[in-house]
C-alpha cells in the first residue's frame, strides 16, 4: 500500500531549523516530501551542513537545504528567500521558528539583551514574513509563527522572551487579517 505524504512537492523555510523544534519541524517537512530550505547562524554552518547530508541519505521522499542567515539581519533574510525561489522555483510555507531569550530577573535584564530578543523572536518574523510574502501569495501558502506559552501566562524572570512571544502572537493575528484577502494563511503555534 502507498504512502500517502501530506506536504509533498512543497516548498518550505524554517528558520532555526538546526536544534529543536526547528529540527523536528524540518525532518517532518522532508518526510512528508517537501523541499525543506533551513537556515540557523553561522556558528551552526557545519551543524546545519551535517543534518543536511544525513536528510539527503535517509530515504525519505523531500530534501532538505542548510543555508546560513542571521534572521536578525535584514540582507540576509533576503538572500535566504530569494536563494529559496531561485533554487526552486516558488515558496508554500514559512515558519518562522528563529527564537532566543534572557531569563533574568527585570533588575538584571538589560536594554541590550532586550533588544536583542526582539529582534531575533520578533523582527525576524516581520523580515521573513515580509519578503516571503510575495511568494506565497502566488501560492496561496501559509506562515507559521512559533510562539511559546510564556506569551500567554508569562513566566518568571522571562520577562524579554514573554514580550517577544506576545508581540509575535500579535503580529500573527494582525498578518492573518491581511493576508486573507490573497489566500494565505498565517498562525501561530505554541
Amino acid at each position: 500500500m502507498a504512502t500517502c505524504l501530506r506536504y509533498p512537492n512543497k516548498v518550505v523555510i524554517v528558520t532555526g531549523g538546526t536544534s529543536g523544534i526547528g529540527l523536528a519541524t524540518v525532518k517532518e517537512f522532508v518526510r512528508q516530501g517537501s523541499s525543506v530550505v533551513f537556515c540557523s547562524k553561522a556558528s551552526e554552518a557545519q551543524k546545519g551542513q551535517e543534518i543536511q547530508r544525513e536528510l539527503q541519505a535517509s530515504g525519505c521522499p523531500g530534501e532538505a537545504c542548510f543555508q546560513v542567515c542571521d534572521v536578525r539581519k535584514e540582507s540576509d533574510v533576503k538572500r535566504l528567500i530569494r536563494v529559496t525561489v531561485e533554487h526552486y522555483g516558488c515558496l508554500d510555507c514559512l515558519v518562522n521558528n528563529a527564537g532566543d531569550g534572557f531569563f533574568e530577573s527585570t533588575d538584571e535584564l538589560t536594554a541590550q539583551e532586550f533588544k536583542k530578543t526582539m529582534d531575533v523572536n520578533t523582527v525576524s518574523t516581520l523580515l521573513a514574513s515580509k519578503y516571503a510574502l510575495p511568494y506565497l501569495r502566488q501560492t496561496k501558502g501559509n506562515i507559521i509563527n512559533m510562539s511559546s506559552l510564556h506569551a500567554t501566562i508569562g513566566f518568571k524572570n522571562a520577562l524579554s522572551s514573554d514580550t517577544s512571544q506576545g508581540a509575535t502572537i500579535a503580529m500573527t493575528k494582525a498578518l492573518a487579517i491581511d493576508e486573507s484577502k490573497y489566500g494565505v494563511r498565517v498562525n501561530w503555534y505554541k
